[in-house]
Formats: C-alpha cells, structure tokens, sequence
C-alpha cells in the first residue's frame, strides 16, 4: 500500500518536477506536490497548507535551495529539506549540510530519493518526539516549582516526580530504540553506498581494458591487412608496369592500364581501411604528429577547417594512454563533423607540469549541456559519456562549455602517467549552464 506524502518541490523545470514524483512512486510514495521556483510562490505554499517533505534544486533563475532553507527556517518550520540538484560541487553541498540541508542527491541518481526521504521523515518524527518530550519536562518542571512554591502537599509533590521519571524513561527508550534503527540504517546505506562505488570503479577498469585491447586487435589485423593485401597488391601493380613495357598491343597496354587502375584504387581503399583501423602514424611519429594528421583528414571528410595548436613541449606518455586519447580526440573532431554545424574548429594540446591539457573547440551551433548530460543517448550523447566515464578512471576530468548558438569547447585533461599509476582517483563532477565538468 502507498504510503501519503505532501511534497513541496522548489524546482524551475517541470519536467524535473515530474521526474521526482514519478522515483517516489516507485518507491512506494503517494505524493500530492506542488512546484515552486520563487521566494513568493514558496511564502504561499507554506501559508496555505502543511507539508512532510521539501525537495529542492541548488540553483534556479530566480531562487535557489540555500534562499529556500532560510525561508523556511524563518517560518520556524522544522521539516526534512534534501537538495536535488543536476550538480552540487563538494563545497557547495558541506556548505549546505552545515546551513541545515539534511541530504543531497544528484538528478542522475535518483533512486536513492525514496530511502532519503523515509529516513529524513524518520528522523523528523524523532526530533518532534524530543521536543514533545522536552516541553512535557518543561511543564513537569513548573508544576513542580508551582507545588513547592504553594507548600502543597508532600505526596502530590512525590507523585508528580515519580510521573515525571516514568516519561523520562519511557520516552528516553524510545529515542534510543529509534537512534538504534537509524544507526543500523546509516551503516548499511554506506555498506551500499560503497559496493555501488567498487562496481563503478570496476565496470570503468573494464571499459577502459576492453578499449585497449580492441586497440591492440585492431593493429594487429591492420598489419595484417598492410603485410597480406597491401604489399601483394604493390607487387603486383609494379608487375603490371613491367609488363606494359613488352607488350607491344594496344588492347593488351589497354586491359593493362585498366587493370592497373583497379590496383591503384584496391590500393587506396586497403590503405584508408589500415588507417581508420589503427593509424599507424601513432606508432611511427608520435602522438602530437598524429593529432595534426588527424587534423588534416578531418578537415578532408567533413569540409570543416581544422587547425591544430601545440607548445612542443616533450609530453610522456605510455602508449595506452597515448591510444585512448588519441580516440577521444577523434571522436571529438568526429562530432564536430558531423554535428556541429561548425565553419572551422581547433585542436590546442599543452603540458602543464604532470598533467596533459587538450582542447577542441568549434565555432558551431553548440548544444544544451544540461539535455546531452540528463539523456545520455544518441552517437554523439553516447560518445562523449563514455570518454567521460573513462577520463574519470584515469584521474582526469572532462569539461564541456557550450551554448545553443554559441559554439562549443571540450576539455580533456590528464595525469601523464595516470595509466601506469596504481592508484588511481576519481575526479570531481562539477556542472553548471555555461560551464559543464563531466
């Protein structure tokens, strides 16, 4: 059976809203809500009716969750209030938790919302039961005092004590069995908490493995294609050559240069196909003399012109590394290809002490950060999601800036030799309209 929930969500997007309500259906909640996203619609909702539960987003046009909190403390209400938000940078959520926020949840994780909130209402409760004790030992108190006070009877004055003693224990068991359930509930939402952490570390060592290896596949049949089709192919062009030397008939020379030209275009297709499996320009000159070339053959297929920025400064880096972030990069022009719109883009790679700085920008149609995060669907969705997962298994970051109509910026940053070290670190999400870290 659903259990009834009056919910006061502070959210600027309607369809944030509905989102909300529909996790904590699933998670066993009947709610009547209502959305506000202003200080004056928020005074109007708490004047008309009574709520058990405030949930609201960090930052909005016009209002925001810490101009929320205080709202609500002015009114001297004491209910749950959990931060939903689509980032809240470490500091912003301590800072939160320190004003009185009593949880914080990101919207791409929302299935923690239900227990939150049954715990925050537990709790709740728990604090509403003190203070009922508190003002019954208060009164206790008084009547007490008043009965010295008036010399009544000695009796009555015992009575009274022993009263107040039996709900001072009666209601100290019960704070203590219910401190009991929270701490048993606190300790196993980490022992979750921290399992969830361990699978994502290992799915993102898996997803990067996996990548290394359909690397390492891909090289070997490109080599195998340049060694078994390529070269067998170039002798035999060089026989077709040598044999239009002594011929001495036209439609003999003729079927020779056609099947030449056959050669020549198998050739080209072997050649291209080597490529795109495994650019063995990586292998051979470098990383930064691959980039530029990748650079250039962008700038070919797409009609986009490409320019490629670098410090020459020498940049380390083993060759696992060298390969993931020579596909990133990849996928990066890719999109500016074939989605941006864009009339010209640049590639720009510098060292900065341990850490490798790449950016590709373009002066395209740009893209809501916001959707593209949230929907984590589509090629380009799919594809940058996954450099991100990736980028965070390495200890780096992966930052987008863009606007509808103003062009984009992406930014990959990484340890040099964040492969090769054995610990390695999550690095933080940090979000916000015009300047996204993913």
């Amino acid at each position: 059976m659903s259990k009834q929930l009056r919910a006061l969500i502070v959210e600027d997007s309607a369809d944030d809203a509905l989102l909300i309500v529909r996790e904590l259906k699933r998670g066993g909640y009947d709610a009547s809500y209502e959305r506000v996203d202003t200080a004056a619609g928020m005074s109007i909702a708490l004047s008309e009716r009574e709520w058990d539960v405030i949930l609201a987003d960090h930052s909005m046009p016009y209002f925001s969750a810490p101009a929320a909190l205080c709202l609500m403390k002015k009114r001297g209400l004491d209910l749950p209030f959990i931060i939903i938000s689509g980032a809240l940078g470490q500091d912003n959520a301590v800072e939160a938790i320190k004003a009185g926020a009593h949880d914080y949840l990101t919207k791409d994780n929302l299935k923690r919302l239900a227990p939150a909130v049954e715990r925050e209402l537990k709790e709740a409760t728990a604090r509403r039961r003190q203070d009922e004790m508190e003002k019954e030992l208060v009164g206790y108190r008084r009547r007490l005092e008043e009965l010295v006070a008036e010399r009544t009877a000695e009796q009555e004055i015992k009575a009274a004590h022993a009263k107040l003693e039996s709900k001072a224990l009666e209601r100290t068991a019960d704070l203590s069995k219910a401190n009991e359930e929270l701490s048993a509930e606190i300790a196993e939402r980490k022992r979750v908490e921290q399992e969830i952490i361990q699978y994502h570390k290992r799915l993102r060592s898996l997803a990067l493995e996996s990548l290394l290896a359909e690397e390492r596949e891909r090289k070997r049949i490109s080599l195998e294609l340049h060694d078994r089709i390529g070269q067998p192919l170039l002798a035999l062009k060089l026989m077709i050559g040598a044999l239009r030397g002594f011929t001495h008939s036209a439609d003999t020379a003729k079927a020779l240069d056609e099947i030449d030209g056959l050669i020549g275009v198998t050739i080209d297709d072997a050649r291209t196909l080597t490529f795109e499996l495994s650019p063995h320009v990586l292998y051979m000159l470098g990383f930064e003399a691959a980039i530029e070339w990748l650079a250039e053959k962008s700038e070919k297929r797409y009609g986009v012109s490409f320019r490629y920025e670098s410090d020459h400064k020498p940049k380390p880096m083993d060759e696992d590394l060298k390969v993931f972030l020579f596909q990133a990069i990849r996928e990066l022009m890719t999109n500016v290809g074939k989605h941006a719109r864009a009339a010209s883009a640049r590639v720009t790679v510098r060292r900065n002490e341990g850490t490798m700085s790449i950016e590709v920008d373009d002066d395209g149609v740009g893209f809501d950060v916001f959707e593209m995060d949230s929907i984590k669907g589509g090629n380009a969705g799919f594809g940058l999601f996954s450099i991100r997962e990736r980028m965070r298994h390495l200890g780096g970051s992966f930052e987008i800036t863009s606007k509808s109509g103003e062009g984009t910026r992406i930014r990959l940053t990484a340890p040099i030799k964040a492969v090769s070290d054995a610990g390695r670190r999550e690095a933080p999400t940090r979000l916000s309209h015009s300047h996204h870290t993913i």
